[in-house]
């Protein structure tokens, strides 16, 4: 028998604030789980809420097949996003987490409750300088350990359990089967405002292909550089939160200029 998903399966509410007047929507990387967003509400205003994608094949998901494609994923995710659309979203997203995110962006923005008011992405090209033929999902397993390893995208304490490593090792291979198919199709810039962020040792995306992201709206674009290599946004959010936040005031989108907590 075929088990509904309901919403909250697919999103994971870290911090609740009823009087919140905005809900961030956050999507993890390759392998990643809602986990990689906790903490991150204490460096938020307390009219904002925050709620992570919990993504198929992992966590209370592990039962769930991943999609063969990330249209399918992505379509999922924004179907699902509809009863959290009582207040305005801001949708964040690392590495795959970027593309996910401005996919399910072009899909809000086509519903009936309308887009995002802002879409953050981090640590990964635009989709019109998408890297192809950059495969590694099929590769040995100590090749890509080793990649792994070099991002920092992996915990070492998972490595040194065989059935741990394996699961995860055939997450993280699936989600990258995702971003190896990926291919955008044309597609009207958003009308949202874009911030695109890179660590400044990223080998995962240049400043070039960051700049790309310009292309990707007709609404304002920024973009910001923070030392470190391809997680070092998500790893520092006080100062990766505090930079969006001027960004979303520079909006003019109604949020105040209050200190980080």
């Amino acid at each position: 028998m075929t088990r509904l998903i309901h919403h909250e399966d697919t999103y994971r509410r870290l911090a609740a604030r009823p009087g919140a007047t905005v809900r961030w929507v956050c999507f993890s990387h390759a392998g990643g789980t809602a986990n990689a967003f906790r903490g991150w509400e204490s460096h938020l205003p307390p009219t904002m809420e925050l709620i992570a994608a919990c993504y198929p094949g992992r966590e209370h998901r592990s039962g769930t097949a991943v999609p063969a494609d990330l249209g399918t994923l992505c379509d999922q995710l924004a179907a699902e996003l509809r009863p959290w659309q009582d207040i305005p979203l801001v949708l964040f997203g690392h590495s795959m987490g970027a593309l996910v995110g401005y996919e399910v962006a072009r899909r809000l923005e086509r519903s009936w409750a309308g887009g995002p008011a802002h879409l953050f992405v981090a640590g990964q090209p635009a989709p019109s300088a998408h890297r192809r033929g950059d495969v590694r999902s099929e590769g040995p397993e100590d090749r890509l350990l080793a990649e792994l390893r070099g991002l920092g995208g992996i915990d070492e304490p998972v490595l040194e359990q065989r059935e741990l490593r394996a699961r995860a090792l055939a997450v993280i291979r699936a989600d990258l089967r995702l971003v190896e198919a990926y291919r955008p199709g044309p597609a009207p810039p958003l009308g949202c405002p874009v911030t695109a962020v890179r660590g400044s040792t990223d080998p995962e995306v240049t400043a070039e292909e960051l700049g790309y992201w310009a292309r990707h709206t007709r609404a304002r674009f920024r973009e910001h550089v923070v030392a470190g290599g391809h997680f070092a946004p998500v790893r520092a959010p006080r100062t990766l939160l505090g930079l969006l936040l001027t960004d979303l005031t520079d909006d003019q989108f109604g949020v105040s200029r209050l200190p980080l907590p």
